[in-house]
């Protein structure tokens, strides 16, 4: 077995900060970092184009649609990424590419077997689900065209899971960039090649929504197609035989459960704020909360920029003592970088929220200063936690995400309304503080000096 502490990632914290930012950790980081805000841009760009260039009744569906698309995405993934990379790397950190090749080769299948079930059974259910709120009766071939990009999405991700697990973020940044890219390109050629039929501020009025729901998903099937093609090339080599291949079956399927329940706890807790604003509040408060909100999300995509990087390396963890090693580099990196970037968005809130929204949005700021505090949680919890998966703990995590979603429930619900939008900003606080303690007991049995190699 390999002991992952010979990784230089994981070895002792150097003296200097120039020297920590030089470590391939923190080169990687800063790839992901740059991959993830490059994507997001782009996509904000799409999102431009559409909502000024649209008809107001058309954005709204449109938007329904896509909000529908991003549910059948998530079931066409059933937690297939968590357990493509925490499996897939266990093996490759023991040197073992031969099970790591399979891992991917059946993650693979199973990504598009499951995409096609979904696409076909919206494309059965399209004229129920376009009844329902988040569609419109009048276009069922909406649905019809979401599904293409419900394939695409899931080949797409199938190869950002594989370029993960393999540490290789260069070709990571190539896919979340080209994917969000071709999207980008398509809708500006929309734009530049349509003859607009309304007024100026709606150039797009007159273009079937699905026409460009499925220029979306051809745009995002593309992306994907080139995604198996190149990380096909990325596997390592080597196969096994009908014994071993039947052992990483029975280790996929045993971990995915904890990934499903990952999932749909951890997609549900994250947007009960937002579903309890749009209930209990007015419009311009829910507009303030969502300003505040739009800014301090810049925080979880640097969570989410440590989560990529380091899962991999955790994931690959031999033994206690690399563990605990493990953790405390962690936190002697995360810790400062939390103090850092929260402290720092929060200091510079009141100039720059109204200066980018307007000064309407001046309420937001106060709002935006008690998120940052909520979020830097996340900053520095979710890379030790991460130590919880070569320990064997996973279930510790769905626990966890359930007590998230109640207590989120509970407390936003009583905090809105007695004190709006500030009321919604305290509830991430509370939860996300209550939450980084739960964790602990986990990581103090696992850990702690009563703590053994089996456990």
């Amino acid at each position: 077995m390999n002991d992952s502490t010979t990784d230089p990632a994981l070895a002792p914290a150097p003296a200097s900060l120039l020297s920590r930012l030089a470590t391939p950790a923190a080169r990687d980081g800063l790839v992901v970092l740059f991959a993830q805000g490059s994507g997001t841009l782009l996509a904000l760009v799409v999102d431009v184009i559409l909502f000024r260039n649209l008809p107001q009744a058309d954005r709204g569906t449109l938007s329904a649609t896509l909000g529908l698309q991003a549910v059948l995405v998530v079931l066409a993934d059933l937690g297939l990424s968590l357990t493509t990379i925490r499996v897939g790397a266990k093996y490759l950190g023991a040197g073992q590419a031969a099970q790591a090749a399979t891992v991917f080769r059946l993650a693979l299948k199973a990504r598009i077997l499951l995409g096609l079930v979904v696409a076909g059974a919206a494309v059965v259910l399209a004229p129920v689900l376009a009844a329902a709120p988040l569609a419109s009766p009048e276009h069922p071939g909406l649905i019809w065209a979401a599904t293409l990009a419900v394939l695409g999405t899931s080949l797409v991700s199938w190869g950002i899971d594989l370029a993960q697990t393999c540490r290789r973020f260069g070709f990571y940044a190539l896919l979340q960039i080209g994917n969000a890219f071709v999207k980008a390109i398509a809708i500006g050629a929309l734009l530049l090649l349509h003859t607009p039929a309304g007024p100026e501020l709606d150039r797009l009025a007159g273009v079937p929504l699905e026409q460009i729901v499925w220029l979306l998903g051809g745009a995002s099937l593309l992306a994907g197609l080139l995604s198996v093609a190149l990380g096909l090339r990325l596997i390592p080599a080597g196969a096994t035989n009908d014994a071993e291949r039947a052992a990483l079956v029975g280790e996929l399927r045993s971990f995915n459960r904890y990934a499903v329940a990952l999932v749909v706890l951890s997609g549900l807790s994250g947007y009960v704020e937002v579903l309890l604003l749009q209930m209990l509040l007015t419009p311009t408060d829910t507009a303030v909360f969502d300003g505040a909100r739009r800014f301090a999300m810049l925080l979880p995509l640097l969570t989410t920029a440590l989560t990529t990087v380091l899962l991999p390396r955790a994931a690959a963890l031999d033994g206690l003592a690399a563990s605990r090693a493990y953790v405390g580099k962690a936190l002697r990196i995360c810790v400062p970088l939390a103090l850092v970037t929260a402290g720092g968005l929060a200091a510079i809130a009141p100039w720059v929220l109204p200066g980018v929204f307007g000064a309407k949005y001046a309420p937001a700021v106060p709002i935006l200063q008690i998120l940052c505090l909520g979020y830097a949680f996340g900053i520095f919890m979710n890379p030790v936690t991460l130590v919880l998966y070569p320990l064997k703990r996973e279930a510790v995590f769905v626990y966890v995400n359930a007590l998230h979603l109640v207590l989120a429930l509970a407390v936003g619900a009583v905090l809105i309304q007695s004190s709006g939008a500030v009321g919604a900003a305290w509830s991430v606080v509370i939860v996300k503080t209550v939450i980084s303690l739960a964790y602990l007991p986990a990581l103090w049995k696992a850990l702690g000096p009563a703590a053994t190699n089996e456990p």
